[in-house]
């Protein structure tokens, strides 16, 4: 379409045939008119690539390739009518997509949409369908689809568990709880995607939105992974904004985490530099500790990428950023120290863990130091004292 414009262009607004020329090889052209010409196809090329044809997916405009004829949605035009066409388009606004729909869905209007996001609607929206389809014919109805993932188990409603064993209560409690906490996070991802979404095990930002959108009524299993996974994201991204005012180290376009849009930003910084910097932040694993093993949460990057970011923006050296790093090292590392010592000497979980070895039959070791329950046995010797336990012994099913 390009092509073709600029070449109608070329013989309508130049006396000489600059098209002609310019697919001539015996014409000598000058170094000020190929510069010219050059630039001239850019110009429009870029206008009719970038601008257009965004426009028009935006604001249902469409533009022909035959001869000069184009047409919009209110009238029909015949050339190329620029002053009127200028007028236009500076009347025109952008509409930003939606920042909770799927980027693929017809009706958010994204006008910088990628083939595999609507590629990836029309799969989940076919997949969809089928499953609707599926349980209408074996008379489930609407509304009551059950969620199927691979680790929820299907024994069938009467089954399912009804409350939370992880956090307690019900499933309408819990349900409150991750819609609260999804409307917090969602937004930090208003752009798009993060990796997660394409993972084998389920897209965890659509649970999200059935949950807190749809309003669905998701399964005590799905719920509990989703309040794992944004306690343990909203913590990390809370965490990077902390460890930016400790190194006092400027936020990158003044944006906090879960404003900054990480997308793309290993081509914004350049592969090497990006790769770099990500190296730099993860040499320090106590800052974004990887999720407990065996847990429902799964590792997330954007708090290290913003970080990384942060460094870029700035134009700190090397040094000073792996010095920066190491204070926020330190300072991670003594909160951690702290958090033990609290926990090692908070009366309510040193009760909690009496109460525990109590059930399995056993007292915990008592307060005194071992030196003084030490004592030297006939051969001079030093034994320790032997400890009875409340329980039995293991012969009569207990614990010696």
């Amino acid at each position: 379409m390009s092509q073709a414009i600029i070449k109608k262009m070329c013989d309508v607004n130049s006396k000489i045939n600059m098209w002609d020329m310019a697919e001539d090889d015996d014409t000598d052209w000058n170094e000020e008119q190929e510069e010219l010409f050059v630039e001239y196809t850019r110009c429009i090329s870029e206008l009719l690539l970038t601008g257009i044809d965004a426009r028009e997916y935006a604001h249902d405009l469409t533009v022909g390739a035959k001869d000069v004829n184009w047409s919009m949605n209110w009238r029909e035009q015949t050339g190329i009518p620029l002053s009127t066409f200028q007028d236009r388009w500076e009347e025109l606004k952008d509409v930003p997509r939606h920042p909770q729909m799927h980027p693929g869905d017809p009706s958010n209007r994204d006008p910088q949409v990628s083939e595999l996001d609507l590629q990836e609607y029309q799969m989940l929206w076919t997949e969809e369908k089928t499953r609707r389809e599926e349980e209408d014919k074996q008379g489930k109805g609407k509304g009551k689809a059950q969620d199927t993932t691979p680790f929820e188990a299907t024994g069938g409603e009467d089954s399912q568990r009804r409350t939370s064993a992880l956090y307690g209560g019900t499933v309408e409690g819990l349900t409150s709880i991750v819609v609260k906490l999804a409307k917090i996070y969602l937004p930090a991802f208003s752009y798009g995607y993060d990796n997660d979404d394409t993972a084998k095990e389920g897209a965890f930002h659509e649970f999200l939105r059935d949950v807190a959108i749809r309003n669905r009524t998701l399964s005590v299993r799905i719920l509990e992974g989703c309040l794992e996974s944004l306690n343990y994201r909203l913590s990390q991204m809370a965490g990077a904004d902390e460890y930016l005012e400790i190194m006092e180290v400027a936020q990158p376009n003044g944006q906090s985490c879960f404003e900054f849009n990480t997308a793309n930003l290993r081509y914004t910084m350049g592969k090497e530099t990006y790769e770099r910097m990500i190296t730099f932040v993860y040499s320090h694993p106590i800052l974004f500790p990887r999720p407990v093993e065996g847990g429902m949460a799964r590792e997330f990057l954007k708090p290290p990428e913003y970080l990384a970011a942060a460094f870029w923006h700035a134009k700190l050296p090397i040094q000073d950023i792996k010095k920066k790093l190491n204070e926020a090292d330190k300072w991670a590392r003594l909160q951690v120290q702290v958090q033990r010592q609290f926990l090692q000497h908070n009366e309510e979980v040193m009760e909690k863990k009496r109460k525990l070895c109590q059930s399995f039959g056993f007292i915990s070791p008592p307060d005194t130091p071992r030196k003084k329950r030490l004592s030297k046995g006939p051969s001079g010797q030093v034994t320790s004292e032997k400890r009875r336990s409340r329980g039995q012994s293991m012969g009569e099913g207990g614990w010696k």
